[in-house]
């Protein structure tokens, strides 16, 4: 065998995420072509018929892909592995001869051989465990909670296509809320034993690099046994955490490795995403590969701060927030991706293109102001090619309006489900909110108006999507129409009940529509819905009238709304 240079771990490492990144699209995409295919579907009876096969379609193909990537992932870690340990064992010769002169060649070395093929199978089968706990994670409150594949879809997949089936909400909103949630999720593997769930190309990585830290660990413990010490040295490299910089690039015996540099732990040498490795030093023949003044002067050089944002960060939080960084432009190609599969709105795919382009931007200022070399490779593991916008049509969105893009798709389909056609295009209503203020004045009052005249069966699609004050125009209107719903044929106490029954209806449908349910969920608790002869009751005794003149009453005061929460609204000036 001959003798190769010292293995390229990082860029392997990334060709090796960049096969696992791949998977996840191909199962997303597929994903959206489920729900895209199911929307055609007119009755939610016949998908409901379907349903169950169409879920077991889509896991088939999940298993596929993921078979294909583990496939692809071999080749790349057999020969990452051949190439740590022949250089680990290789990079030892010199002081082989000087201490015993003898050193056999990694070739004729059995016992390397075995090593490396004992850590191959550990590892394949580690990742193939992995592989067959897939899912998604989402957010549980402030927690993210891992779901396996068949759960997420029941729960998630499931209620998007009935969603648009139903037509309790459009196409787009949909996508981009199952798009959004899968990307920023990302295919997570877990480990049942711990309950931690990483993104599926991190877990493979993490996998692999752990098989290498293995590898190398054996070799050069079984190097240290052949060369009879009892010291090792740490290496080095910048921007280390801040636990492992402490001891990093120093000479250990045997046992502080393990007291001093945590090796068997999970966060010592060696430990989970450390790429440290230690090498057989032998005192008197060995020579340190940095001195103790070196790494004093690295250690202040990384620990001196630049600003960003208001943070100050030294070397290794610098490199993390450009990690952070690389991860997010990754999740929105991706999400630009499943856009177009999906063929939402044009304008969709425009905003999450320019949204895209400002992380490029951002990154770019990032990197210069921090000196740190850009790692576009990391961006561009997908290998799509150009997502960014042009630059004619980034120049028509501001910052603003990217920043703002998701808000502005809630509140668009808002005024769409208000004015109809009349709310014009996503992209004409964008225009008009931040290029076009009269216009925007204009649309504004015609929706403020349109809503005051929708009845409560119109109101199905606006649940969850008001703001206060919009809640407010409509529940104000409502009951100032109450007394001419009432048939002054009635007897007067008919009359008052049913006045009384269409403003608990207007308040409960009002608190429905509310976009903060948190509040609305308080007003439930602290305001319920009076009965009947509690409110006539109520206003006998506090205003001393009859049962006739409290029937007047309640029919009179349902047409009218408090004026000091009209106030608190902005409907009514005080």
């Amino acid at each position: 065998m001959a003798v190769k240079g010292k293995p390229d771990i990082a860029g392997i490492s990334l060709r090796m995420e960049a096969i696992w990144t791949d998977a996840e699209e191909r199962i997303i995409l597929d994903i959206i072509r489920q729900i895209k295919k199911a929307g055609k579907i007119t009755s939610t009876a016949d998908y409901q018929i379907n349903r169950l096969v169409e879920m077991g379609k889509s896991t088939e193909e999940v298993e596929r892909i993921l078979k294909e990537a583990l496939g692809a992932t071999w080749p790349e870690m057999f020969e990452l592995y051949d190439e740590a340990a022949e250089w680990q064992y290789v990079r030892n010769k010199d002081v082989y001869e000087q201490v015993n002169g003898e050193f056999i060649p990694p070739e004729e070395n059995e016992w390397l051989q075995q090593t490396s093929d004992a850590v191959k199978e550990q590892t394949k089968d580690e990742l193939e465990n992995l592989s067959r706990s897939y899912g998604f994670s989402v957010m549980m409150g402030a927690r993210r909670v891992f779901m396996p594949f068949a759960t997420y879809y029941q729960r998630y997949v499931d209620t998007a296509i009935m969603d648009i089936i139903s037509g309790g909400f459009d196409y787009n909103s949909v996508i981009r809320r199952v798009v959004t949630q899968m990307t920023n999720s990302g295919l997570r593997f877990v480990d049942y034993a711990t309950g931690y769930s990483s993104r599926a190309d991190v877990a493979a990585r993490r996998s692999i690099l752990t098989g290498v830290a293995q590898i190398t660990a054996e070799v050069n413990e079984r190097n240290a046994e052949e060369l009879g010490t009892d010291y090792f040295e740490v290496d080095w490299h910048p921007a280390a955490r801040p636990d492992h910089q402490a001891w990093q690039g120093k000479v250990y015996s045997r046992e502080e490795l393990h007291s001093v540099c945590g090796l068997g732990s999970k966060t010592g040498l060696c430990g989970i995403n450390c790429r440290h490795v230690y090498y057989p030093f032998v005192p008197g023949v060995s020579e340190r590969m940095y001195t103790d003044e070196w790494l004093e002067e690295q250690n202040r050089k990384e620990a001196e701060t630049k600003e960003w944002h208001g943070k100050k960060l030294n070397a290794y939080e610098q490199t993390q927030q450009q990690r952070k960084m690389e991860t997010a432009m990754r999740a929105q190609r991706e999400k630009v991706r499943g856009f177009q599969e999906a063929g939402v709105d044009n304008d969709e795919i425009t905003i999450a293109k320019c949204k895209y382009q400002a992380q490029l931007d951002e990154y770019k200022q990032f990197s210069k102001k921090m000196g740190l070399p850009e790692q576009r490779e990391r961006i561009y593991q997908d290998m799509r090619g150009r997502v960014a916008p042009s630059k004619e049509t980034y120049r028509k969105y501001t910052k603003e309006m990217i920043r703002n893009a998701d808000r502005d798709s809630r509140e668009f389909r808002k005024y769409k489900n208000i004015l109809g056609d009349d709310a014009g295009s996503l992209a004409q209503f964008r225009q008009m909110k931040y290029n076009e203020p009269e216009k925007w004045e204009q649309l504004k009052n015609k929706k403020d108006e349109t809503l005051k005249q929708m009845s409560n069966s119109m109101m199905t699609n606006l649940k969850g999507a008001l703001s206060d004050r919009e809640v407010r125009i409509w529940y104000k209107a409502q009951d100032e129409r109450i007394p001419e719903k009432i048939d002054k044929k009635l007897p007067i106490e008919q009359q008052a009940r049913r006045a009384f029954e269409l403003r608990n209806e207007y308040r409960t449908q009002a608190r429905e529509l509310m976009r903060n349910q948190k509040a609305r969920a308080e007003l439930d608790r602290e305001h319920p819905n009076p009965t009947f002869e509690q409110i006539l009751e109520h206003k006998k005794r506090k205003y001393g009238l009859s049962d006739e003149e409290a029937y007047k009453d309640i029919i009179r005061s349902s047409g009218t709304t408090n004026k000091k929460y009209d106030k608190i609204a902005g409907v009514e000036k005080g």
